[in-house]
This record gives C-alpha cells, sequence and structure tokens, in this order.
C-alpha cells in the first residue's frame, strides 16, 4: 500500500507490505535504501522498483518490509540532501520498528543509500543488521569536489 510518514516535519512517499501470515509474535521488518539518484527522471522515481522489492520479500520471505523515497525526490517533501536523507533513514527506521507485529529492522541499502545504512546501523540500537550492495566506502570524493557534486545534482 502505498503511503507516507514523517521525517523531520516533511510527508515522505513509501510503500509498505505486510505479509499474508504473520507468525506469533510478529516478523522482522525490512526497511529498503534506494541509491542516490542521477537524473531528474530517477529522482522522480527513485524508489519505485523498490516497492516492487518490498512486496517480494512480503511475499517470498514473509517479511513486513518499507520502501521509501527520500526527502526531495519523487512524491516526497523537503530538500535534495544527503545528510537529510541519513535522518529520513533513522526515521523510517523508528516508523518500521513502531508498526504492529514488527519486531526487529533490518536495512539494506543500494548504492548511496547502502552507505547511509551502514552510519544508521552504527548509530541507532534499533537496527538489527545491514546490508549495502554496491556501497561506497566513503564520500571523501564529495568532500573534495563539493561544487561538482552540487552541479552533478542539480
Amino acid at each position: 500500500m502505498v503511503s507516507q510518514f514523517s521525517s523531520g516535519g516533511f510527508q515522505l512517499a513509501c510503500l509498505f507490505a505486510r505479509p499474508e501470515k504473520i507468525p506469533r509474535g510478529g516478523t522482522p521488518g525490512l526497511l529498503i535504501c534506494h541509491g542516490f539518484p542521477t537524473t531528474a527522471e530517477e529522482s522522480n522515481n527513485a524508489a519505485l522498483p523498490y516497492y516492487e522489492l518490498a512486496e517480494r520479500v512480503a511475499i517470498d520471505v514473509g517479511w513486513a518490509s518499507l520502501a521509501f523515497t527520500y526527502s526531495g525526490c519523487g512524491e516526497s517533501e523537503g530538500d535534495f540532501s544527503p545528510g537529510g536523507w541519513l535522518a529520513d533513514i533513522v526515521n523510517a527506521t523508528h516508523y518500521l520498528s513502531g508498526l504492529e507485529d514488527v519486531t526487529r529492522v533490518y536495512l539494506v541499502g543500494f548504492g548511496t543509500g547502502g552507505a547511509l545504512a551502514m552510519v544508521a546501523a552504527a548509530t541507532d540500537s534499533l537496527v538489527a543488521g545491514v546490508a549495502a550492495v554496491s556501497s561506497q566506502a566513503d564520500f571523501d570524493d564529495w568532500q573534495n569536489k563539493p561544487e561538482g557534486r552540487f552541479g552533478y545534482a542539480r
């Protein structure tokens, strides 16, 4: 079901997928974090492929799952900002962990989303585990050439 949750006073678009059968005692939750959108079109649709992944996880694995679109991307309110996206991941973690029948939260992130998921996991005790897919180890290139990254993002 496509819906929204609040992050830093902004409404973020998300899809929460719930398994058909939830065992007594609840089920784990998977938070899916998309990568850095590289085009305006991708920014508008950054999380859409991950909405399908969330549904597959619920159906095939039996876990509750949440895919969302970062602040400033697609239908989500707010500013396009990796720093804000980290806060979005933390807020999404708390949102998912507060849903009925979710026992613990795991994160999976792709590209920049994976790097940010690792940072969120290191700082938030609600995160039970994290998987980072094709993620950079640091953001040194962003720090060393911020004007280039800013222009690229624009």
